[in-house]
């Protein structure tokens, strides 16, 4: 079960997708992937969110650059958390980081995972805002379908040296599943593939660090929209993650931080 149709034409130049369902009115933030040069570049759409920053560079000789993948906050954006108007909180965001990726196979790694939980999307949820309109020439528009109770909708990126690959290219193509190619200056391409997965057995590091409250999921008085970022234990990729953090939770710990010592 993937996106509403696939990107695929040489001309494209970008990906914006976003998770979510007409019927219902709930949507996750929309996304945006695209190529510049010899890199390729990932960012939410939201004007509160423009200081995230996920660049996967390829090797430039006229440069003298080898590549690789990073993550930042742009402070030259402007934007910050006051601008979301309190909807909107980041966690475990560096300020700068360089990663490896996970080499899935020779020339192909996996950059970063999207997960967007099932909860983001009952019918308590306050929706984040879609877009007001359509994709431009040359950009390809997904709307990717809800999860199912328990599950998260996963957009795993990669980069691929020489041709594009998706896993299960076959299958997933009979699921339209696979977002891309695009292609940047190095010669390199960049697809995506949409997997629904169960929450409780392929868990995100990202929901293990974030303040959620003691029962694991905020109930919806105390909810705050949140963006989290982590790597993964074994394999160095990125995981970002839209979820639901506990409003008290975090005020808790920011209590605590100025507590004075017994």
């Amino acid at each position: 079960m993937g996106a509403t149709a696939e990107a695929g034409d040489d001309d494209t130049r970008v990906i914006k997708f976003l998770v979510g369902s007409r019927r219902l009115g709930k949507f996750s933030y929309t996304w945006r992937i695209g190529s510049g040069g010899t890199s390729f570049y990932i960012k939410p759409l939201p004007a509160a969110l423009q200081e995230i920053k996920v660049s996967l560079h390829g090797p430039d000789s006229a440069r003298g650059l080898t590549g690789g993948y990073k993550i930042e906050l742009d402070e030259s954006a402007g934007s910050t958390q006051q601008d979301a108007g309190a909807l909107t909180k980041l966690v475990n965001w560096p300020q700068r980081r360089w990663f490896g990726g996970h080499e899935v196979l020779p020339g192909v790694d996996l950059v970063v995972r999207l997960r967007f939980p099932w909860d983001l999307f009952d019918a308590q949820a306050v929706s984040a805002q879609p877009p007001p309109r359509g994709p431009r020439a040359r950009e390809f528009g997904g709307l990717i379908p809800t999860p199912a109770r328990g599950h998260a909708a996963d957009v795993d990126v990669f980069v691929c040296r020489d041709e594009p690959y998706w896993p299960n290219e076959e299958q997933s193509r009979r699921d339209n599943a696979n977002l891309g190619p695009i292609k940047n200056k190095a010669g390199q391409y960049l697809t995506a593939q949409v997997v629904h997965r169960h929450i409780e057995q392929e868990p995100s590091p990202v929901a293990g660090s974030a303040p959620v409250g003691p029962l694991g999921a905020p109930p919806v008085f105390d909810r705050l929209r949140g963006l989290g970022a982590a790597f993964d234990d074994t394999a160095e990729f990125l995981w970002l993650e839209e979820m639901w953090l506990s409003r008290s939770e975090m005020q808790r710990e920011a209590l605590s931080i100025f507590r004075a010592p017994s």
